[in-house]
């Protein structure tokens, strides 16, 4: 990341300029940055075994998009594995049955529009709905774990009070008639980032794929965004303080990723032959049973246990002995002699068509 140090500033209305930065090929101020917001709630989440976040907005205004992109960054960066996973309008209404198939891991769970909660759903189905969120870093597996639940919906009062609390708040549009609404949720001093995001959003389209938006600096300056190349403008809310953010499509951070977007058997760019790629696979890293381990251990990444009975059998006894810290896993760890691995592939480049 390349720095050029102007000064620095969150207020949007200032005499000072901010820091700029380089985002891959993109120019942006420093205080606008989602790998921020992403550092701040995988920090959040090493505290909260369940954190909540909502995004608001009307359609089309990129909640979607920007849940993809700070999914991504928050289980890329975080030291913690996280899965994430994408849930509709059934998924939520069957919450229960929902979570029960998940198996035990860290996810970062995407409701992408859950407006329809008040208006389409029974009071039963709200409660089991609360029910379960109350109690939802609880998997069956015999083990806690830590989820990171992102909501999606159009306006501020648009579901049950329960079902909207939160840790943090991102919204990606401003409807005049519920500045109030805003600015009793994020307080008073959010006025100036709400209008400023309400005048931005405007500009962001009002010269179609030419619009820009401007950030102001002061004494008449301002710093000049092109919209959709490849930031849009948001409000982000951590609940102590509100500053205006900006945020890419996720494919514009990385353009593959496998934790976001799975490739399916069935993906016709699988252009490798699977054969083939065992034999190497086998031939690099000593033999079957060293890469029959690797899988299962990429198979647990996932949330997917694919070790023997007695080994799961075992982990639960060792786990039983921790929560009673009757010993710790530095004791087991020195006693058979293991340490931590740290190593690199000899060839970072990636695999090319000409070698397929």
């Amino acid at each position: 990341m390349i720095r050029r140090l102007i000064s620095s500033s969150n207020k949007p209305l200032v005499s000072k300029k901010p820091v700029v930065i380089r985002w891959n090929s993109a120019r942006m101020v420093a205080s606008h940055s989602l790998r921020a917001v992403s550092r701040e709630i995988v920090n959040i989440s090493e505290s909260l075994d369940y954190v909540s976040i909502n995004f608001i907005g009307t359609m089309s205004s990129g909640k979607s998009s920007t849940m993809n992109s700070l999914a991504h960054l928050i289980h890329k960066e975080s030291s913690i594995h996280f899965l994430v996973k994408k849930f509709g309008k059934e998924e939520l209404l069957n919450l229960e049955e929902t979570m029960a198939k998940l198996k035990p891991s860290n996810y970062i769970l995407i409701f992408d529009d859950i407006a329809f909660l008040n208006a389409n759903s029974s009071k039963k189905q709200i409660d089991q709905i609360q029910s379960v969120m109350s109690t939802i870093r609880h998997l069956d597996g015999g083990r806690d774990v830590r989820i990171i639940l992102f909501k999606g919906f159009q306006y501020l009062k648009s579901i049950p009070p329960f079902v909207r609390e939160s840790q943090a708040t991102v919204l990606s549009s401003i409807d005049e008639n519920n500045i109030d609404a805003y600015t009793d949720l994020l307080g008073q001093r959010a006025l100036p980032n709400l209008m400023l995001l309400k005048k931005m959003r405007i500009e962001s389209t009002i010269n179609g794929a030419k619009s820009t938006f401007n950030f102001p600096l002061g004494k008449r300056k301002s710093f000049k965004y092109v919209a959709r190349q490849p930031f849009l403008p948001y409000v982000y809310s951590n609940g102590i303080s509100t500053r205006i953010i900006v945020a890419p499509l996720r494919n514009w951070i990385d353009k593959i990723c496998n934790t976001c977007e799975p490739m399916q058997q069935s993906d016709p760019d699988a252009k490798v032959n699977f054969d083939e790629f065992i034999t190497d696979f086998e031939s690099k890293f000593g033999g079957k049973a060293n890469a029959k381990a690797i899988v299962k251990l990429q198979l647990m990444k996932q949330g997917i246990n694919a070790y023997s009975k007695r080994v799961v059998q075992g982990c639960k006894y060792i786990d039983l002995y921790l929560e009673n810290r009757l010993i710790n896993l530095e004791q087991l760890a020195s006693h058979f002699a293991l340490e931590a691995t740290n190593t690199h592939l000899y060839s970072t480049r990636k695999p090319r068509l000409t070698d397929l």
